[in-house]
């Protein structure tokens, strides 16, 4: 894609992000990147991986994410900040894509020890398939922890159907896999170490990410050499909302002096 079309793709995505509270439409959104409406869907969609509706709402739910533990604005008032006018609609909408109700989140600040996976409902039968590779990266993530998740659709949402947290990147086994087609993520962020006297901060840690699919395995089968390459994420990323994929809001340590 042209770096022309690139950049009006992310002029877009800023205005998104500073009206995530009001009704912010396609046309709003193609007037801006200067499109017609189907010139700019194609576009993004191409640019992004999805429609410019679902990146708005991921957007949103992200915001909220942030708004949970790092206010104490009640779940009514922040599902109003993000452009929902009902709660129920808000909670339904962001448990299926975090994971876990609003409410949880919170209670949780935003972390949990590990990846929730939903292998109890969805039994490979016969022990299922293997899938095994390599996790790669550079500084300042190759001491980060990795966080992988096999999920059904291009976009990570909901619970991963199999998930796995390494240590740091290297080489990792997916065991007892479905028969389906599948994408693979891999996702990991660096917070920053920040000198303070206040105990607990706030802020936005360098994060990386890496995918690969679709693939399709079957009873039995091992799918090996599947390498995934962290890379720094960009402004045409689509927010990764599971929890605790997304260490974006995570509470960093601070270290005084």
């Amino acid at each position: 894609m042209g770096s022309s079309i690139e950049d009006s793709i992310v002029g877009v995505i800023a205005a998104m992000q500073e009206n995530l509270g009001e009704r912010f439409t396609i046309d709003d959104m193609a007037r801006i990147a200067m499109f017609s409406k189907f010139h700019f869907c194609r576009a993004f969609r191409a640019s992004t991986g999805m429609s410019p509706a679902r990146f708005l709402a991921a957007l949103r739910l992200q915001e909220a994410k942030h708004l949970l533990v790092s206010t104490s604005d009640g779940i009514a008032e922040i599902s109003n900040k993000v452009g929902y006018t009902s709660v129920s609609t808000f909670t339904t909408r962001f448990s299926a894509s975090v994971g876990v109700t609003p409410g949880v989140f919170r209670a949780q600040r935003g972390r949990t020890s590990h990846p929730r996976t939903c292998d109890q409902h969805t039994p490979a039968k016969g022990g299922g398939a293997v899938i095994q590779g390599k996790v790669s990266a550079s500084a300042p993530y190759d001491d980060s922890t990795v966080y992988l998740g096999l999920f059904r659709d291009v976009v990570p949402e909901g619970t991963p159907i199999r998930s796995l947290a390494l240590d740091k990147p290297g080489v990792f086994e997916i065991g007892h896999v479905p028969d389906g087609t599948w994408h693979l993520l891999a996702y990991t962020a660096t917070p920053p170490r920040l000198p303070g006297s206040d105990g607990v901060r706030l802020s936005v840690p360098r994060s990386a990410i890496a995918a690969q699919g679709p693939f399709h395995v079957s009873q039995g089968s091992v799918l090996s050499c599947v390498d995934l390459r962290l890379r720094s994420t960009r402004a045409t990323d689509p927010p990764v909302l599971v929890a605790p994929f997304d260490a974006r809001w995570e509470p960093a340590m601070a270290t005084v002096g």
